[in-house]
């Protein structure tokens, strides 16, 4: 009986430790998007004079999630 306590106890650790090295890997970014495909701005129009750019870093779970514009 002791020894399949022990066998089970284990096989847990083991589990465990798997398990542990998948969370530890870097989730890498495949892509960067834009919410706009095209921007015009025209000098000295309130409409056009400013605009903003968001990004997207695909995927949203990316390990690291920096970027320099």
């Amino acid at each position: 009986m002791k020894r399949v306590v022990l066998y089970l106890v284990a096989a847990v650790v083991l589990i465990t430790a798997c398990n542990k090295e998948e969370e530890d890997k870097d989730v890498l970014v495949t892509g960067i998007t834009l919410n706009r495909a095209t921007l015009g701005l025209v000098l000295d129009d309130a409409e056009y004079g400013k605009a903003t750019l968001t990004a997207t870093i695909e995927p949203a779970d990316a390990t690291n999630k920096k970027f320099t514009w």
